[in-house]
């Protein structure tokens, strides 16, 4: 299978997934390759790390070099990654953004 085509593949995937979880949208409909931009209604910096500490690496955090986008994250995928890992990805979203855990990850780092 072609690299390429199985990054977007799987960038589609991931992107479906995430944004059927409440507090997730897409924030551009423009074409994208492997890379989306994610607009979320927690605290980014928050929701990467109770993301890590599910040992998943959420994506890049715009809302630094970015804060127009708001809480605004920037998730990509290659071909390396299975349905699986994609899986396991938007379950930690789902239970990190329903379960007040960004808020947790945010008071032990203040």
């Amino acid at each position: 299978e072609n690299t390429a085509a199985a990054s977007h593949a799987n960038n589609n995937k991931l992107v479906e997934k995430l944004t059927a979880i409440d507090g997730v949208k897409k924030l551009f409909s423009g074409t994208h390759f492997h890379e989306t931009v994610l607009q979320l209604d927690q605290p980014a910096d928050g929701v990467l790390k109770a993301l890590m500490d599910r040992g998943i690496l959420g994506g890049f955090n715009l809302s630094l070099d970015y804060p127009e986008l708001g809480d605004a994250i920037l998730v990509c995928t290659t071909e390396m990654r299975s349905d699986d890992d994609i899986e396991a990805y938007a379950t930690a979203m789902q239970e990190v953004l329903s379960s007040g855990a960004v808020e947790t990850s945010l008071a032990e780092s203040a």
